[in-house]
């Protein structure tokens, strides 16, 4: 790592707290710090009261710092490590460091917690907590006032650590500004230190910037079609501010200008919005885990001709989900399951991301993680590059689908959804929380990051491995928020205080209006876009809508029943057409067991409009009873027949038209063409005459 001093004017003081299993991550931080950053450092471990520490020697082997037991007054230095004494507490106050008694109790120490808290008032913005590996909930309080006062908060990944349980303490606050690998630390610290003044900028002018941001991130949404605001904020900051610092632009606001001139720069800042963390087998102690304790449980109800279905959530590159198409293909095979279906489902946002997965093409550099073994029977020698085997390729679906926005799969007997929930903001979380849950079958299981927790769907899952987050759903009824709600007739006055203030309904007609409709004639609300893509559902939908077993697909004429497919088609296209409103009462469609419904169906187009900032239509569709005029199957179909006719004709009389405006377009060629040669041929004839004239011939 290459040497910076970042600001020698605006010190530093990184306090790194650990506990049980501590020392293995403090020495990798040190040995991937430089030396000469110009910050401080104390480094505050549970010892035991009853032995001399070796603290400062044992850590002098892995930095070229000075390395030095805390002692009571002393003057912080830059570029010097402080160790904790044994029996003691400490703190800081005016840049010097305070050695106080540890209390004989039998309390849970909290040196770490005591030593944050003070450095956070005494260096404000210019503290870092770091936490280590250890048991326990130190550190959570202090961190947490550090991040009150503006400092940094960066928390070992979990998965990584000997003892999870001060990390988890923290991430489960919501307060840590990265969580990375003790030896990835050191960089990440210094690149975003780099950045301060950049990131200070956007924090003093946070609602301005945020007006920017959203006109950069409209922009980019237009360029890409990748939306981006349900991103937490510090992270969508933190990846412009590196693209800022390669450009060399200090204000958001140059930067959007910059984007005015550049507009390729749209594609840039999108990829670098796009976090894809992925390798092939990643936190292999994890998979293991998948095989040997889910798996058995997976396939044990499993017969001859059923379907396993997998969703593999923000798969990026593909790594993760061919890692689970592998997994489950050995452990079939080992068991003799091949007569089971396999279903793989990747999805992603990035199209480009998809494009790579789907090739299932990849370097050597990225197969470091895998077994020779595995390489050899499920990769195929492509030049410089592996291909996935053709056996695993064809059990993976690739699709472009957004979980925050688009309708959840269903019926999944595992979901793998790693690292992506700790990017995006707490509500969009629940969303996507509620997702997965209603996408899950009972006792199926869902494999999410180690830094993630599944909050709201707590009370449906049980969990299977807490050290990598893997849990099996015992429940499917509806999933509520996660607040706390208190018998009211315990306390008038909690009673008193809850008691919502009394509505006029001549305000809230619409709201009535619309719950009353909903709740009589059961109405269903779809939105499609112009490609009959479903991109949204209200009411009671899976009246309608069943999503199929052994497929990806989204359109809506294809995931409703046959009879109401051809009705639907028709009732578009007639309302894109004349773009207006189309209706269809008494529709007739049958089920698969040959049982005869009725169904209403009213189109409204919002395609050529300025009103919504995209084209689409809106469809709405309720059981009714059969009326004069209703259209049976014969009847649709007829009509279809009929629209299908006129638009051949159509498509015939513009094909007339084209060929014979290109007949025309070909004969004025030809004319000029004759033109030019009747031009040449007669003009060597006058020529000839006048010679001849001349020479009196």
């Amino acid at each position: 790592m290459k040497n910076k001093n970042i600001n020698s004017n605006s010190p530093y003081l990184i306090g790194i707290g650990a506990s049980a299993g501590g020392l293995e991550a403090i020495n990798a931080f040190f040995e991937n710090l430089p030396s000469d950053t110009g910050f401080s450092y104390v480094v505050v471990q549970h010892l035991s009261p009853d032995h001399k520490s070796m603290m400062a020697e044992l850590l002098s082997r892995h930095t070229s710092m000075s390395v030095k037991e805390a002692r009571d007054g002393i003057l912080i230095q830059p570029n010097c490590v402080y160790i904790l004494p044994a029996k003691k507490f400490i703190t800081v106050k005016h840049s010097k460091l305070l050695l106080h008694d540890k209390p004989p109790s039998n309390q849970p120490n909290n040196a770490i917690d005591v030593f944050f808290q003070s450095m956070a008032d005494d260096f404000k913005s210019n503290a870092v907590a770091v936490i280590l590996s250890g048991t326990g909930f130190d550190g959570s309080k202090g961190a947490a006032k550090v991040k009150e006062n503006g400092g940094i908060v960066i928390v070992q990944e979990p998965s990584t650590a000997a003892f999870d349980g001060m990390p988890n303490s923290v991430i489960s606050k919501g307060i840590a500004d990265f969580i990375l690998p003790a030896e990835n630390i050191p960089q990440e610290l210094m690149d975003y230190l780099e950045a301060i003044p950049s990131l200070q900028s956007f924090h003093l002018n946070a609602h301005r910037d945020e007006g920017m941001l959203m006109e950069i991130l409209m922009l980019v949404r237009k360029a890409s079609g990748l939306d981006f605001s349900y991103y937490k904020r510090p992270t969508l900051f933190r990846r412009i501010t590196k693209r800022l610092l390669e450009l060399n632009i200090t204000k958001l606001q140059d930067y959007l200008e910059y984007i005015t001139y550049h507009p390729s720069e749209l594609q840039v800042i999108a990829k670098e919005f796009l976090i894809n963390v992925t390798q092939f087998f990643r936190d292999p102690e994890a998979f293991n885990v998948i095989s040997t304790k889910i798996l058995p449980q997976l396939f044990k109800d499993k017969k001859a001709g059923d379907t396993v279905k997998i969703w593999s959530v923000a798969c990026c590159s593909g790594e993760e989900t061919y890692s689970l198409a592998i997994l489950f293909h050995e452990y079939m095979h080992k068991n003799n399951l091949q007569d089971i279906n396999l279903k793989i489902f990747g999805t992603d946002i990035d199209k480009n991301s998809l494009e790579i997965a789907s090739r299932g093409i990849y370097n050597k550099s990225i197969l470091q993680h895998i077994s020779g073994q595995r390489i050899a029977k499920y990769f195929g020698a492509e030049g410089e590059s592996y291909r996935i085997v053709p056996e695993i390729r064809k059990m993976i679906v690739f699709s472009y689908h957004n979980i925050i926005k688009d309708p959840p799969f269903s019926r999944m007997d595992f979901i793998s959804c790693r690292n992506m929930l700790i990017y995006i903001q707490p509500e969009c979380q629940k969303e996507v929380l509620r997702k997965l849950h209603f996408a899950l079958n009972m006792e199926a299981h869902l494999f999410l990051g180690s830094s993630e927790h599944i909050g709201i769907i707590k009370t449906s899952l049980e969990e299977v491995d807490k050290k990598w987050r893997i849990y099996k759903c015992i429940s499917k009824n509806r999933v509520m928020d996660d607040t706390i709600t208190i018998p009211l007739e315990k306390s008038n006055v909690l009673h008193s205080l809850s008691k919502p203030k009394p509505k006029n309904p001549i305000q809230h007609l619409p709201e009535l209006f619309k719950d009353t409709l909903l709740e009589e004639h059961q109405f269903t609300g779809v939105l499609i876009d112009p490609n009959f893509e479903v991109k949204q559902a209200v009411g009671n939908f899976k009246n309608y809508i069943d999503f199929p077993d052994t497929g990806l697909n989204f359109n809506l004429l294809k995931i409703v029943p046959p009879d109401l497919g051809i009705a639907l088609s028709v009732a578009i296209r007639k309302a894109i057409k004349d773009n207006d409103t189309t209706v269809m009462r008494g529709v007739t469609v049958r089920n698969e067991k040959g049982v005869k419904r009725f169904v209403n169906i009213t189109v409204k187009p919002y395609i050529r409009q300025t009103t919504f900032d995209q084209p689409f239509l809106f469809i709405v569709l309720n059981d009714g009873g059969k009326s004069e005029g209703a259209f049976g199957s014969k009847d649709i179909a007829r009509t279809a027949l009929e629209y299908d006719r006129m638009h051949e004709l159509e498509r015939e009389l513009k094909e007339n038209r084209e060929n014979l405006q290109s007949v025309i377009e070909e004969l004025e060629s030809t004319n000029e063409e004759l033109q030019s040669s009747n031009e040449e041929m007669f003009l060597p004839t006058k020529s000839c005459k006048a010679l001849m004239k001349n020479f009196n011939l």
